[in-house]
């Protein structure tokens, strides 16, 4: 066993199918909306963290052409996909060292920030491998720092950053088109800004935050 497989072991404790987190949320409309933004305009997608592939069973079901690569740190996630969809390319790697540049249409990362240990290098190598990004969160705050703890309990890093902070970021090397909150209950998109006005302190509800745009 590698090092690399040694260090990540942890995740492979999951077993498919039985991925609370994943299964509570696979109807969540973010999803669906990111599955009909891809189908309707790119031919390219490259996800970061894949989970159990929810969003590629329902692309590839409309569009069987898409031409669809993921990036992961855990073997579990990796070769279940390896074996339900061999056409999907499949990279090893935490994203913070992945070195691709423009190779892709769109970058999709659902729940991936909230857990990077250098947040700036991780936004920036996803933002190098597409002309488009569409990124998903579902929690932040409203004040602080872009930091990531380790959570040793666990065994891995939990970003808290300031949303501002990471915003401010983004644009500074891409250019934001649509920022908002998507309610998990109605799908209602909210513009973020507009909702987050007198705020404080970490997001406490199950809504969604999606960051769309191009890099510069």
């Amino acid at each position: 066993m590698s090092n690399r497989e040694k260090k990540y072991k942890k995740w492979n404790k999951y077993k498919i199918g039985d991925v609370s987190f994943i299964e509570t949320r696979k109807n969540y409309p973010h999803r669906k909306m990111f599955v009909d933004y891809v189908v309707k305009n790119f031919d390219s997608v490259i996800e970061i963290g894949p989970g159990e592939m929810l969003e590629y069973a329902d692309v590839k079901e409309l569009k069987p052409t898409i031409n669809y690569t993921i990036v992961d740190v855990s073997s579990l996630f990796l070769e279940n996909c390896i074996k339900k969809y061999s056409e999907v390319k499949v990279i090893q790697s935490p994203i913070e060292e992945l070195e691709l540049n423009d190779q892709f249409d769109i970058v999709y990362a659902s729940s991936v920030l909230e857990h990077m240990k250098n947040i700036k290098k991780a936004l920036n190598n996803m933002i190098k491998l597409a002309n488009n990004f569409y990124f998903v969160m579902f929690k932040w705050n409203y004040e602080g720092d872009l930091k990531s703890t380790y959570i040793k309990r666990k065994k891995y890093w939990s970003s808290s950053f300031n949303i501002w902070m990471l915003l401010d970021h983004i644009k500074s090397i891409a250019n934001i088109e649509e920022c908002c909150l998507v309610k998990t209950d109605t799908g209602e998109k909210i513009d973020f800004e507009k909702y987050s006005v007198g705020l404080s302190g970490p997001h406490r509800t199950a809504d969604y935050l999606v960051i769309q745009g191009k890099k510069i």
